[in-house]
């Protein structure tokens, strides 16, 4: 067990993703905006017109089957759910100006680009 493994992983970068891209896009800018509860909430927009959807269909359906405890455990899941999600966008908007000190903007800004960046030795 003395040889050296031949496999050489596969080197990816932060700026080779799509979703690379879309964090930096984002973060750039929030920087210029600053954090508002209004950006975090125009950003997620789809992902609670999507869950706000499927809530309703459940309930629905679920009030046609008479199933009224699954309805209230639907109803207290939603809520539970969007309490959360403010309670996480109003931590985020209070520790923005912290986390905006120490971020490397222009790494930021290549990745954004699209550059790739150089892998840096953990």
């Amino acid at each position: 067990m003395s040889e050296k493994n031949p496999y050489e992983a596969p080197q990816s970068t932060v700026a080779a993703t799509n979703l690379g891209r879309r964090i930096a896009t984002m973060l750039l800018e929030a920087r210029r905006t600053g954090y508002p509860l209004s950006l975090h909430l125009r950003w997620q927009a789809k992902s609670y017109l999507i869950s706000t959807i499927l809530f309703a269909l459940l309930i629905t359906l679920e009030s046609l089957l008479n199933l009224t405890p699954l309805v209230n455990l639907m109803i207290g899941l939603y809520i539970g759910l969007i309490t959360r999600d403010l309670g996480i966008a109003r931590a985020h908007t209070r520790t923005w100006k912290i986390q905006e000190q120490f971020l490397d903007w222009d790494k930021v800004q290549r990745v954004a680009d699209g550059e790739p960046l150089p892998s840096e030795n953990r």
